[in-house]
């Protein structure tokens, strides 16, 4: 909330909604009508107490565009859409671990956030480096 925050985007703390499908579904109902976009954190991995998409498929009819991505830490992260009362809603849940929530923030949710409102797109800052000592890296091949 407060990186949104701090680019300027107006937010609305919706509580903690518990990992029990109907008391998210509440929450997820509560949230959708006060709000175009719904970030959540946690509850969009794998674990059977991982009800976020779940929900959203089952009582919101949502459409998925995306439920993991090729990075870590934030693969988890999940991208959705739906309608609640015929209006458009975007969902974007975020991985429960902090670190990973605030990289993905960063490079998922501030640029949808300044798409939608009309601001410039800023891009990734890219600084060339050289290393001067060799570092130890594992490397798995499959």
């Amino acid at each position: 909330m407060s990186l949104l925050q701090q680019h300027g985007f107006p937010v609305l703390d919706a509580g903690i909604a518990r990992d029990q499908p109907t008391a998210l579904l509440k929450s997820l109902r509560s949230a959708f009508s006060h709000a175009d976009i719904l970030v959540t954190s946690g509850g969009v991995s794998m674990g059977e107490r991982d009800m976020l998409r779940p929900v959203l498929l089952s009582d919101f009819e949502a459409q998925i565009h995306f439920a993991q991505v090729f990075m870590k830490p934030g693969k988890p992260t999940t991208f959705a859409t739906c309608h609640y009362h015929n209006k458009k809603k975007l969902i974007i849940g975020l991985p429960g671990n902090p670190v990973s929530a605030a990289v993905t923030s960063v490079l998922y949710l501030l640029p949808l956030c300044r798409k939608m409102s009309g601001r410039a797109v800023c891009e990734n800052i890219c600084i060339k480096a050289k290393v001067r000592a060799l570092f130890g890296c594992l490397v798995v091949s499959s």
